[in-house]
């Protein structure tokens, strides 16, 4: 059986029944607050499994705008962000799934 659907909410209540499993960002998981229904965060996927994201940013020829530019360096110091937490992440004795 598959689902398929854009709305977060239904896909957190589908994989908190048991009922799939998926790929869902942080800031998404933060707003579920079911005890009844406990989510699992799975950590230390090897790097090659890690999902990603490409961004692009497309401009016309020779133009430059202030808001294009200040966006891509806010996208850049996220990305540079998340790796830095990232690679905190994996040196610390934290709790994973495999080890529950």
């Amino acid at each position: 059986m598959r689902y398929e659907t854009d709305d977060y909410h239904t896909v957190l209540a589908l994989i908190a029944q048991g009922l799939a499993v998926g790929l869902v960002p942080a800031s998404v998981v933060a707003g579920w607050h079911d005890p009844a229904r406990p989510l699992t965060r799975v950590e230390d996927l090897p790097e090659a499994h890690r999902p990603e994201r490409e961004v692009l940013a497309v401009t016309r020829p020779r133009t430059s705008h202030p808001v294009v530019d200040n966006i891509t360096d806010l996208l850049a110091a996220a990305v540079a962000a998340t790796r830095q937490s990232d690679d905190l992440s994996s040196r610390s004795c934290g709790s994973s799934a495999s080890d529950e």
